[in-house]
């Protein structure tokens, strides 16, 4: 592997780094002559968890990222050009608190212990800067609100040879480059040497802000396929009609890629056998014809890390706010291109992925909720209060046989895990049924088997999960939270009551009871149950968003669905102040 920064002196390049950007221009010269350069293959280890430390590193090309290994294996840091890795194994004298791996092809300037012991008993602007160094770091382990993961820099795109190829790298790269520079690189051609590709990578991203890889379409033995793949931050892979090819076989670093599904229509593509293939994070679907141009944008500026998404709250029919935030987030300008929720927020989400319009959601929900009433068909509580039979045709009905891989939006529900106790979060598959689990109160419908877990409302563990949709850093998230506020039942909005022979009121649970407070139904005590199990992940969930949506749900009950127009309103009312309180969001 070639050095990957030939047109500068290793002095110039530690002159950048902070905590030897103070020294004097000779001694920086002195540390350069002694330091050693190391060259880490992507994905080969510099070191190890536990291993004794011997060195301090600083990152000259590429990436690393920090990965403690036990109890389980978590990436905690990425690391780029210029950063600084092994300091305190020396100053502690310890093992390696944690390993490192090169994410792309890497050059390191090593610089061993008895250099830094000399550094720090002679030189007190190192020991400062070395000091706020691991202030920072020290600061940022302790934060509530986990760091997000860098932009990605380089993005292999793979594909079949075909005029979509350069119609889809065209639109990805007039896209992205709206906010910000970005080269496209191509297989240099015959009489190109494997040596010539790291120069030619490293210059391109000294000067631009993203680099977007043309791989595709790998032939055996293609060292610039095998380059791309070992650099890249981030995988593409262009699907469209017919089989799967048989390369993708061949490179299990494709799992966990981006999937551009393109066709005329979102069932046209064979969508499920592209992702049991390659296992993608994440999928973006092309439609050909007058949809292309609106896609192509919404991909580049997801891979760009602009791409708006909103996380919305369950809260039962206190979730109707959802309505008119969306509404009032459209209307001032905003394009939305990532949603997910959870329960009432997981239902009214996966229709605006859809790409329903907010007033057809409202007509959707109030025919739903208000006019069926999916709630009422009672059983014998042997495992539950209701069949379930009204809201699995509630949900088959409004969603039908669409799946998530093929919506417009990138969209994700989330649910609960009984077996396992994890939060489980839907990204593929069958709409109805991750709209279904994530709406899936225990107590009042049975839990949703599938395979060996048993699945229920999301809101067990997180009424409101940013965290899914901010660990794909793909731009700034708006939260919009409905449970936030708890008032007496005397406080609310009076509940609008169908005659029935026999009236079970609040009144009359109180004198069972013995007492004067006013009592929840059995279905609403069981739904607050849930919100209240998750108040601190919750109020996480709302520190890790860049915008947070509050409207003033609390006046009406959780189950009183004939609010709707009302909970609508208080939704216009909490984005407009939201709005108003952070001008220029999402901003550049």
């Amino acid at each position: 592997m070639a050095p990957l920064d030939p047109d500068s002196s290793q002095a110039d390049f530690l002159s950048a780094v902070p905590i030897l950007a103070g020294l004097s221009e000779d001694l920086r010269a002195e540390i350069a002559s002694r330091s050693k350069s190391v060259e880490v293959p992507a994905g080969a280890w510099l070191f190890r968890q536990g291993d004794p430390g011997g060195s301090l590193y600083v990152v000259r090309s590429g990436r690393l990222e920090v990965v403690v290994e036990m109890p389980e294996s978590e990436v905690v840091r990425v690391l780029n050009r210029g950063a600084v890795v092994g300091e305190l194994a020396l100053l502690m004298e310890s093992p390696r608190s944690a390993s490192v791996r090169a994410r792309r092809d890497s050059e390191l300037l090593e610089l061993t212990r008895p250099q830094f012991a000399e550094l720090l008993t002679t030189e007190p602007e190192f020991a400062l800067a070395l000091t706020r160094e691991l202030g920072r770091e020290l600061q940022d382990s302790r934060a509530l609100v986990p760091p997000r993961r860098p932009i990605p820099t380089m993005i292999s795109l793979l594909a079949e040879p075909s005029a979509l190829m350069q119609e889809v790298c065209d639109g990805l790269l007039s896209g992205m480059r709206k906010f910000g520079s970005v080269a496209q690189l191509e297989d240099p051609g015959e009489g190109a040497d494997a040596s010539d590709y790291g120069p030619l990578l490293d210059g391109a991203e000294r000067t631009h802000r993203q680099i977007l890889l043309a791989a595709g379409p790998p032939t055996e033995g293609d060292g610039w396929t095998e380059f791309c793949l070992r650099q890249s931050d981030r995988i593409v892979v262009l699907a469209s009609e017919g089989e799967v090819p048989q390369w993708i076989a061949r490179y299990p670093q494709l799992a966990g890629c981006d999937l551009l599904l393109h066709g005329a229509s979102a069932g046209q593509v064979d969508a499920g056998r592209w992702c049991e293939a390659l296992r993608p994070r994440t999928t973006h679907l092309l439609r050909a014809g007058p949809d292309f141009a609106g896609d192509i944008g919404r991909a580049a500026r997801r891979l760009a890390g602009r791409a708006v998404g909103v996380v919305l709250s369950g809260g039962g029919a206190r979730g109707f706010a959802h309505i008119g935030v969306l509404e009032e987030l459209l209307a001032s300008g905003m394009t939305i291109d990532r949603v997910g929720g959870c329960s009432m927020g997981a239902f009214v989400g996966a229709m605006f992925a859809m790409e329903h319009d907010p007033e057809a959601i409202r007509v959707r929900c109030r025919e739903e909720f208000v006019l069926r009433s999916p709630l009422n068909d009672y059983t014998i509580p042997l495992v539950s209060l209701v069949r379930g039979q009204r809201a699995r045709a509630t949900l088959m009905r409004t969603f039908g046989s669409n799946t998530i891989e093929t919506l417009p939006r990138d969209y994700f529900a989330v649910s609960c895990d009984l077996v396992s106790g994890d939060l489980v979060v839907n990204r593929h598959g069958p709409l109805f049924e991750a709209v279904g689990m994530s709406m899936c109160l225990p107590g009042v419908f049975a839990p949703m088997p599938r395979g060996d877990h048993l699945l229920v409302d999301g809101g067990v563990l997180n009424n409101l999960p940013v965290e899914p949709m901010a660990v794909m850093a793909e731009g700034p998230i708006i939260a919009v939270d409905v449970t936030a506020q708890f008032l007496p039942p005397e406080a609310r909005l009076p509940r609008r009551r169908r005659p029935r022979a026999r009236d079970w009121s609040s009144r009359a649970r109180r004198a069972v009871v013995g007492v004067d407070t006013p009592l929840p139904s059995l279905k609403e005590t069981l739904t607050r149950a849930i919100g209240i199990g998750s108040v601190y992940a919750v109020e996480l969930a709302r520190r890790r968003a860049d915008l947070l949506i509050s409207p003033k749900t609390g006046v009406v009950d959780l189950l009183d669905f004939q609010q709707i127009d009302r909970m609508v309103e208080l939704g216009r009312q909490a984005a407009r102040t939201a709005l108003d309180a952070a001008p220029g969001f999402p901003g550049d």
